[in-house]
């Protein structure tokens, strides 16, 4: 249950990604300081 729980909030993350469109260069950053 504890999945499906977390999967609902993934979900609820994810629209307010959408709605952040700085949000993609957010990644882009952590993307290079992961390399």
């Amino acid at each position: 249950n504890q999945d499906k729980q977390d999967d609902g909030l993934f979900k609820k993350l994810e629209k307010k990604i959408q709605r952040a469109p700085f949000v993609e260069q957010i990644e882009k950053n952590v993307f290079r300081l992961s390399e």
